[in-house]
């Protein structure tokens, strides 16, 4: 078929428009309301110019071989929304505080059931509390007086052998001074090997177990009161440990 032939183009729209094709495209094209047919107007070829009807026609017939398919209704627009991002954050302080177990203060007292056995922990809220106790106040008063006099006859007697062997020394060098001669080696070694052993002994026999007396009972007093970790013990470290370290009465103990 020529396409620049009029008649034959005016034919062929006739035959077209006729075309149980055609009548197919018309139904779907009126069901379909969102999709817009444009009824194609009557083609006068005097009128257009053969460039312009051979390209309605290839469109005409393009539309023929493949129907226009049917686009289905866009899907309604989503929102624009934020992203919901989950809470990764750690919980506030206060949320953490509810959730953890509750401490508890570092002293216990309700829990002692012996003083003997107090941490030093759970020892000082105890005596605190005994700050106010003015019965435990005299009584310390009393055993300090006491202790204080322990240590100074005990310290009289120990000066009261020391110079009892100056004079000893005294004598011995004027004895030799009478005779014309100083004191010996030998003598003078004499003399302080019995002056050491005297000190030993007065130590060992007389100012220790002394000592270990008086703090047994204050010992003893101090636990009537309840006071942490106060009783009177006979274990060897315990006894060795308030000879030694702790008593201010150490230093009359000879070496």
């Amino acid at each position: 078929m020529n396409i620049n032939d009029p008649e034959a183009v005016k034919s062929l729209l006739e035959q077209l428009r006729s075309s149980e094709a055609w009548r197919e495209v018309a139904a779907s094209a009126s069901e379909n309301t969102s999709c817009i047919v444009t009824r194609i107007p009557d083609i006068h070829p005097e009128l257009l110019a053969p460039t312009e009807l051979g390209g309605s026609v290839a469109s005409l017939l393009s539309q023929l071989k493949a129907p226009t398919p049917v686009s289905p209704p866009a899907p309604a627009p989503v929102p624009l929304t934020r992203d919901v991002i989950p809470n990764t954050a750690e919980p506030s302080s206060a949320s953490q505080l509810s959730s953890q177990p509750s401490r508890r203060p570092i002293s216990q007292v309700q829990n002692v059931k012996d003083n003997r056995s107090c941490t030093f922990q759970q020892a000082l809220p105890l005596l605190a509390q005994f700050g106010d106790d003015a019965g435990l106040i005299d009584a310390l008063l009393k055993m300090k007086n006491e202790q204080d006099e322990l240590e100074r006859r005990l310290s009289t007697d120990r000066f009261a052998i020391q110079k009892g062997y100056e004079e000893k020394v005294k004598i011995a060098k004027i004895k030799a001074a009478i005779i014309g001669t100083v004191l010996s080696k030998h003598e003078a070694e004499k003399i302080a090997d019995s002056f050491k052993k005297d000190l030993y002994r007065f130590d060992h026999e007389k100012v220790l177990p002394m000592w270990e007396g008086l703090i047994a009972r204050q010992q003893t007093e101090l636990a009537d009161f309840s006071i942490p970790a106060m009783f009177v013990s006979n274990e060897k470290n315990d006894r060795q440990a308030c000879k030694l370290e702790t008593l201010p009465h150490s230093r009359l103990v000879s070496p």
